[in-house]
């Protein structure tokens, strides 16, 4: 019996030099198996990369009233999670707990007299993974969004995934401020 270049699966195949079929049954129940046994693999990973990848959704809740140039916001609700173990809220961070290759995303809106020019980056185990973005938009008189979004590769199990944002305005000033972060495994390492 030959077998399949990708996945190996055996097919009946006819005796050289013979040109009838002198396979049996058992060869195609081998083949039927093996076909079943290869689609339940590529189902499984479809399953967990395409129809549901592991996606979590945090936010910060209530506005946060903050003083300081770089704020680090601590996410306590959950807004979605198909995978209960990366929404860290004890921490106030997205736990990455399968190593790969992940679409990240952020934004948080500081209210402040005077725009502040908020900024924002992603923080992993505390230390900076991007740089922070162009300053945000201004959304009224006294409100200004920034949001950022990227794709990080993640080696280590169990990170901890956050974000830091940034005003160019006085430290001493206090800003109320809201944020959300989210996270999409696209690649698993």
């Amino acid at each position: 019996m030959g077998t399949t270049i990708n996945y190996g699966i055996p097919y009946p195949e006819c005796d050289p030099p013979l040109r009838k079929d002198a396979s049996d049954i058992a060869d195609f129940r081998d083949l039927a198996e093996a076909v079943d046994n290869a689609l339940d693999v590529i189902y499984a990973e479809a399953n967990e990369f395409v129809f549901a990848p592991d996606t979590v959704r945090l936010a910060t809740g209530a506005a946060v009233a903050a003083v300081g140039q770089n704020l680090i916001p601590f996410y306590n609700v959950n807004s979605f999670s198909n995978d209960p173990n990366m929404a860290d809220l004890t921490n106030g961070v997205i736990r990455i707990v399968e190593p790969g290759r992940y679409w990240v995303g952020a934004y948080a809106s500081l209210v402040a007299l005077g725009m502040a020019s908020p900024r924002i980056r992603f923080l992993l185990n505390g230390a900076s993974v991007s740089n922070f973005q162009t300053p945000g938009i201004v959304i009224d008189a006294n409100t200004a969004t920034c949001q950022s979004a990227a794709v990080l590769s993640v080696t280590q199990p169990n990170a901890a995934l956050g974000t830091q944002v940034r005003h160019s305005a006085s430290a001493a000033l206090a800003y109320t401020y809201t944020s959300r972060i989210w996270a999409t495994q696209l690649e698993k390492y």
